[in-house]
């Protein structure tokens, strides 16, 4: 299962139950209407006199739309209400008192056919003994050798549905292994 709703800031994905119940709500109102900035539809007040286009109710939380691409997740916290009620009284905003943005993790609905191709080859990527002083440059350069792999796979090899994978390996760090 890949993530479909993110907090913003830290993009950590919200648990699978809520994120699930939000993408289900958010393609019953909004499905086939394009995500970008400027959104025009006849705004409605919610209960709380606030502009949001929908609002649906979680166990703990709620999330208010104000349009397809502004979600926001509430917490329905008692402190929590307290501190919205306070902090809106002062003048602040719903949003800027205590909602945390939510970003939905992809535009498309996924097919069948989404899917990674096979991975047929796995290149181990060794740093050298000269990086003693230049930690975690190993991970930076596999990325970089994995970006220009992509480039003349896409070139030379884009009716193959195969690909190679570089993975870094850092032999100054302490090895675990499950058990």
């Amino acid at each position: 299962m890949r993530g479909q709703w993110f907090i913003d800031g830290t993009w950590q994905p919200l648990e699978e139950e809520e994120s699930n119940l939000i993408e289900q709500e958010h393609l019953n109102c909004f499905r086939g209407q394009q995500m970008q900035e400027n959104f025009d539809i006849e705004v409605s007040k919610s209960i709380d006199g606030k502009d949001a286009v929908h609002s649906f109710k979680l166990s703990r939380n709620h999330v208010d739309w104000h349009s397809v691409d502004e979600v926001y997740l509430y917490s329905d916290a008692t402190t929590s209400k307290i501190a919205r009620t306070v902090t809106q009284k002062l003048g602040f905003s719903k949003v800027s008192s205590s909602g945390t943005r939510l970003h939905r993790g992809y535009v498309e609905e996924a097919t069948l056919e989404d899917k990674p191709s096979q991975t047929t080859h796995i290149v181990f990527v060794v740093h050298g003994i000269g990086q003693k002083m230049d930690q975690g440059r190993i991970i930076k350069n596999t990325a970089m050798m994995r970006e220009a792999a992509r480039k003349i796979e896409e070139r030379h090899f884009s009716n193959h549905e195969t690909h190679v994978e570089f993975l870094p390996v850092e032999w100054r760090s302490k090895l675990t292994l499950d058990g």
